[in-house]
């Protein structure tokens, strides 16, 4: 250990030879060589390091990633093999560990499993690869230990002597159950250890390679106010949560927390978990009404400057299940495990023995054989929806055949020709054609007008002559504006069509068109059920693009040109674009020097648009979350400057001072309050005289519970509602028609309409 970080490597290194055998470490690198990558930065000191440095033994080869990671590091406190740097305290004083990792779902059943998953632990934190002892360490995290006179309880007891590495968090026996008590790792962590720098939550099925998180992760981390993982919001849901009543990926529960982390594994700050703790004391949660994960994303959510990080790219979920990170519908990886591979999910005891490899803690690379090797090990292949060729048929018709087929009969009489059956019946001929004839309705019919005389002839109607396929095909192709390629496209869908998949439609109500116009509009209506019977619509959900999404690159785009107008991941609604209107719009009309004294604004779960859209209007941003009903309670930072409500609006002047805030900002939040009349008489008393209310509301919205759903506002109720309270209303903004209304609910998002045509409101006195 010197100037140069960890092991200044050479047989002339007697310092060395004492502290780290040559054997221990595993791997030889010339010194010169060394010191030369370690000025490249990390990444490129461990990549030199693969290429160059070989294990010590008789037949050389290419030195584990690992070690390399613990051969990369620099000098100073955050290299971990020098604990006594940190702080400056000597070794022989006890030293927090750098992480702290909190098993969590772990049964008393489950020993076997967590046999494997202890062992991989030991052997992950060892001093062969670059880490220290002391500083990683582990906890399972349990529930009560079983009962008195059962061999379960005697064995449970025998593995908590002989390890030393397990807690039981709960004294009522419930130890059938897995507990997932992410609000108790910062106290427990704590009390065995005396804290940690970085704690990460594990889950009992999940791979974890320590080395790789000390030596290549943590190093570049700030030491406040960061959690890592596989972060879940709307944009990293599957297909699998689409209408399953998925409570972890619902959109009730993203409603109530907008991100939370995969329970896989997630690593935070010890800040970070302390605040959770404290949250967790201050507004419990019961786990039968919110799931784990979603808990720790509302008690996190109100930290202020957390900055979330996903790193999706090294957590695997094992294709096992065919879950988020996995392909779906496949044994695929979306990316293959390698050795900066950080965890993987859900191991099990086959998995464990087939691909870990204890020696460099990485799980070997599922390769091409990743098929085989998952099914051997019995995982579960995704069920697969063959379809026979031949049973597919074309739905493209020749109209031209079609027409001729129909055409009516030649040796009508001459009275038949003479007659207007449909004279003085009021609308359209074609129209009483299609109901007495097609349709069949025997009220059509009395006197000399039957319907052998009226319906052997259709009403006339002109088709031009020079139509041919291929102009069908350009007239097709020019109506929906495609080039050739799409409209082969296209074709080819429809000609793929199972006719098993239309069969029902088919036999379903159909109405003869007999016009131009009319076959064009029968057209849309037949196409529409078709499309819904085939799987072409809805397009995609109104909120949720997803991954297999031929617009999840446009979305991803989006996401990244969002600057703060709206939440990560909604770009492509409509609702939150018209939003970040009308809060333009708010911005412009009320400028700061119109704000009342109290320069306080309020706004529901994070304070992001008051952030956003009015900071130059609030010195300060205070922040109310619901946290079930009769809720009322609040929190103040020591200076002051902002305060934490967590109340039910119903009873907001129970927490909240009235004539105490200067603006609120209350959007989309209406519709889930069971008595809006009595919310809205609260924000008024809240309110400073000369304060102002942004409010929004949805009228047409798919049903979403957060946690529950009751009513939708037309302009004119949401006036009344607000004038009832004793507000002013300044103006009203609802943008949208029939044209976007429609195409928005069936997955015609924004990136596919003009800004004119989505914020557009024609009423309103702003344009």
């Amino acid at each position: 250990k010197g100037s140069d970080g960890l092991a200044q490597q050479g047989v002339a290194d007697i310092n060395l030879q004492v502290r780290l055998a040559p054997e221990e470490l595993g791997c030889v690198w010339v010194q010169a060589s060394r010191a030369s990558a370690l000025q490249g930065g990390f990444d490129a000191c461990a990549r030199r390091c693969e290429q160059e440095a070989v294990l010590n033994i008789t037949r050389p080869r290419p030195c584990p990633a690992s070690v390399c990671f613990a051969l990369c590091q620099p000098s100073g406190p955050l290299n971990s093999l020098c604990p006594e740097r940190l702080r400056g305290r000597p070794t022989r004083s006890k030293v927090k560990p750098l992480l702290a990792i909190c098993v969590f779902g772990s049964r008393w059943t489950d020993r076997d499993l967590r046999r494997q998953l202890r062992n991989s632990l030991k052997a992950c934190s060892s001093k062969r690869l670059g880490v220290a002892p002391g500083r990683a360490k582990w906890l399972f995290v349990m529930g009560a230990l079983p009962g008195p006179g059962k061999e379960l309880r005697r064995r449970a007891v025998r593995e908590v002597l002989q390890y030393r590495d397990m807690v039981a968090t709960q004294t009522v026996n419930k130890s059938v159950e897995a507990v997932y008590a992410y609000q108790e790792g910062w106290r427990l962590v704590e009390e065995v250890y005396g804290g940690a720098e970085f704690l990460l939550f594990l889950d009992h099925r999940s791979y974890v390679n320590i080395p790789f998180i000390l030596h290549a992760f943590l190093p570049k981390l700030p030491r406040t106010n960061i959690l890592q993982g596989c972060l879940l919001d709307e944009s990293l849901f599957g297909a699998m949560c689409s209408g399953k009543g998925n409570t972890r990926c619902d959109y009730l529960w993203r409603r109530r927390a907008p991100l939370f982390p995969h329970g896989m594994g997630f690593l935070m700050s010890a800040d970070v978990a302390k605040f959770v703790s404290d949250m967790a004391a201050r507004v419990p949660l019961r786990h039968a009404d919110v799931p784990a994960d979603v808990a720790f994303g509302m008690w996190v959510q109100p930290k202020e400057d957390l900055e979330y990080v996903s790193v999706e790219g090294q957590i695997h979920e094992l294709p096992v299940n065919a879950g988020i990170l996995s392909r779906e519908g496949s044994l695929d990886l979306r990316q293959p495990l390698s050795e900066s591979s950080a965890i993987a999910w859900p191991m099990n005891e086959a998995l464990w023995r087939a691909l870990f490899h204890a020696p460099s803690c990485t799980l070997t690379s599922l390769g091409e054989q990743s098929h085989v090797n998952l099914s051997v090990l019995d995982a579960r292949p995704s069920d697969k929806v063959t379809s026979d060729a031949g049973q597919n048929e074309s739905i493209l018709q020749d109209t031209a055949k079609t027409l001729s087929t129909q055409s009516p009969e030649t040796s009508s009489t001459q009275s038949a020709e003479s007659v207007d059956c449909w004279k003085g019946m009021g609308g359209r001929p074609e129209a009483w054609y299609l109901v007495c004839c097609e349709v069949g309705w025997s009220g059509c019919w009395g006197g000399d007008f039957t319907e052998a005389l009226c319906c052997k002839r259709s009403p006339k109607c002109s088709v031009p002559s020079t139509l041919d396929k291929q102009g069908n095909l350009n007239a097709l192709q020019s109506f929906l504006n495609f080039d050739e390629a799409e409209l082969q496209l296209f074709l080819w869908a429809l000609h793929n069509v199972s006719s098993a998949s239309l069969a029902n439609l088919h036999g379903g109500p159909r109405f003869r068109c007999l016009t131009p116009s009319d076959c064009a509009k029968e057209a849309f209506a037949r196409f529409y059920q078709a499309s819904w019977a085939a799987g072409f619509a809805p397009l995609r959900h109104p909120w949720i693009v997803e991954r297999d999404d031929y617009l999840f690159g446009v979305q991803v785009k989006m996401r990244m040109d969002n600057d703060g107008w709206g939440p990560k991941g909604h770009e492509h609604t409509f609702e939150r674009q018209q939003l970040a209107h009308f809060l333009r719009s708010v911005t412009d009309r009320v400028r700061p020097i119109d704000m009342p004294p109290e320069r306080r604004c309020l706004e529901w779960d994070s304070g992001s648009y008051s952030r956003h859209y009015f900071r130059e209007h609030c010195d300060h941003i205070d922040v109310i979350t619901y946290m079930g009903d009769d809720h009322a309670t609040m929190r103040e930072t020591e200076d002051k400057r902002k305060r934490d409500y967590f109340v039910d609006i119903h009873i907001a002047d129970s927490a909240i001072p009235a004539n105490s805030t200067g603006m609120v900002v209350c959007v989309q939040i209406f519709e889930h309050l069971r008595n809006p009349p009595v919310a809205m008489q609260q924000l008024f008393k809240l309110l400073a005289p000369g304060g102002y209310l942004a409010w929004s509301a949805p009228l047409f919205s798919e049903v979403h519970g957060a946690p529950q759903d009751y009513w939708r506002f037309t302009p004119s109720g949401a006036q009344m509602l607000a004038e009832d309270a004793g507000f002013k209303v300044l103006d009203l903004y609802a943008p949208g028609d029939l044209q976007e209304t429609a195409g928005y609910l069936l997955g015609l998002t924004a990136p596919y309409w003009k800004a004119d045509n989505m914020l557009e409101d024609t009423a309103s006195t702003w344009q």
